[in-house]
């Protein structure tokens, strides 16, 4: 839901899995009913990284190699892409999570979910705009350093 521009509350639904994601602003956010919070790794060696597809039509405007590199650099890393691996940040299952040639109706609840978790959400430039469609979610700690890496 978004209201003057800012996006305020934002709903992700698994159904096969039973599994909800949710978030009202300044509420803090919830799977399944129960709060979550972001992971509080401070490493990127030490990191669960969670990615996209990395080819083929769903990698649009994907730096594969810029992305590769910060991958490289983590301790494990997993693609599945869509909503899954960022409401995995959101409930610190993982650190970050890189997706892009996303569609605003993509990029909204994400965003509010992990932010509300405590993690932080931008664009690949740093920014937020939900047409830009690319997303960088983060645990917040590692936020700057994973951006660096994608510039």
């Amino acid at each position: 839901i978004e209201c003057d521009g800012e996006i305020i509350a934002g709903l992700v639904s698994n159904p096969i899995q039973r599994e909800q994601w949710g978030a009202e602003l300044g509420a803090g956010a919830t799977y399944n009913g129960s709060p979550i919070h972001v992971s509080s790794v401070a490493d990127l060696a030490v990191s669960q990284a969670f990615h996209g597809s990395l080819y083929g039509s769903e990698a649009e405007g994907l730096p594969r190699e810029k992305v590769l590199g910060v991958l490289s650099q983590t301790h494990r890393q997993r693609g599945m892409g869509d909503f899954y691996g960022h409401m995995l940040v959101a409930s610190g299952a993982g650190e970050f999570s890189l997706d892009f040639g996303l569609k605003p109706w993509d990029l909204a609840p994400l965003k509010i979910i992990v932010e509300e978790a405590g993690g932080k959400v931008t664009n690949r430039d740093g920014g937020f705009s939900l047409t830009n469609g690319s997303l960088v979610c983060s645990n917040g700690v590692l936020h700057e350093v994973v951006l660096s890496q994608l510039r």
